[in-house]
């Protein structure tokens, strides 16, 4: 039997966490980190159950108007199209579950990091196991959270194949005076942080890096602040060459997300020398009068980024 499930919450209802979940330190400590875990928990299952009934009332009740998904196709898609893509019948699966690795509360914002393991129904990929690293962002509004933001790119092959179900091509929202001024910020801070990466300047990444930030790794794994460090110092984020290319950027209140891919050539490593692709996924939020990440997500597309580390993931896509 068929299960239609959307990619923007795969598997919701049967997300499950290892005995060990990572969590960073808020910037703000957030004694309610459990109650929130809770709470979008519970909302994980009223959207598992509105997606299996296309009740897109209530899908729209817990996908905020600005919600972007840089999606397993490797396109960006709205809320609308993700909608879309449900009346196209082209998000079916018949088995799969999410395994939590990292939830953390910063700031009204909470950051959901896990492993999917799906197998399609239809498509050029059905009845195969399908590995995904994914990330959602959540927001609180008064009592309420709306998630604002999801990545979920396949492990090991182009997720481009997957493409067909969104017959629409994605556009940011309508630049506004003050959108634009966060955009140029934004995009002066990547300098400021790919200028630091590469002369392991700690002291300005400490200042645009927030202690909570939390990133789902091209190794496939979570990595806090310090260990990104740790893998600078370990010779891992040299690059002969990287070109970024934005797909996305949207601000919600005080969060500004941008996504896209980035085209790299490592310099060091066992990959060096070989062109790789990035699908990334970057969250920022206000603090003060500046702008600071507070998570991100980067997953090589076609390769098992783990496995060129030494830990390959437990079930690869066959």
């Amino acid at each position: 039997m068929k299960t239609r499930i959307i990619s923007t919450v795969i598997l919701a209802l049967s997300l499950t966490a290892p005995p060990q979940i990572f969590e960073a330190l808020a910037q703000i400590p957030a004694p309610d980190t459990a109650a929130v875990q809770a709470q979008i928990d519970a909302n994980h299952r009223a959207l598992g159950q509105a997606i299996g009934s296309s009740d897109f009332a209530t899908l729209e009740k817990y996908w905020s108007p600005v919600m972007v998904v840089n999606s397993p196709a490797n396109v960006i898609v709205s809320r609308a199209q993700v909608i879309e893509s449900m009346h196209h019948g082209g998000l079916n699966y018949t088995s799969g579950n999410a395994t939590r690795e990292s939830f953390t509360v910063i700031n009204d914002v909470a950051i959901d990091m896990t492993r999917e393991d799906v197998v399609m129904a239809d498509g050029p990929m059905a009845g195969k196991r399908i590995i995904r690293r994914s990330t959602e962002a959540w927001q609180r509004s008064g009592q309420d959270w709306f998630q604002i933001a999801r990545q979920a790119t396949c492990v090991s092959f182009d997720g481009a194949i997957l493409a067909g179900a969104v017959t629409t091509t994605y556009s940011d929202p309508p630049a506004t005076p003050e959108t634009t001024a966060i955009r140029a910020k934004i995009e002066a801070n990547n300098r400021t942080v790919d200028r630091a990466v590469g002369t392991r300047d700690f002291a300005t990444l400490e200042k645009l890096w927030s202690p909570s930030m939390v990133v789902n790794s091209p190794e496939n794994n979570i990595l806090a602040r310090e260990e990104v460090f740790a893998a600078m110092r370990d010779d891992k984020l040299e690059y002969s060459s990287a070109k970024r290319t934005a797909e996305a950027f949207f601000v919600s209140q005080d969060v500004a997300v941008e996504m896209g891919h980035k085209d790299i050539v490592m310099s060091k490593g066992p990959m060096a020398g070989k062109p790789l692709t990035r699908r990334y996924t970057n969250i920022w939020q206000k603090t003060g009068d500046s702008w600071v990440q507070i998570a991100r997500q980067a997953t090589y597309i076609g390769i098992d980024g783990g496995a060129i580390y030494g830990h390959p993931d437990p079930a690869r896509n066959r």
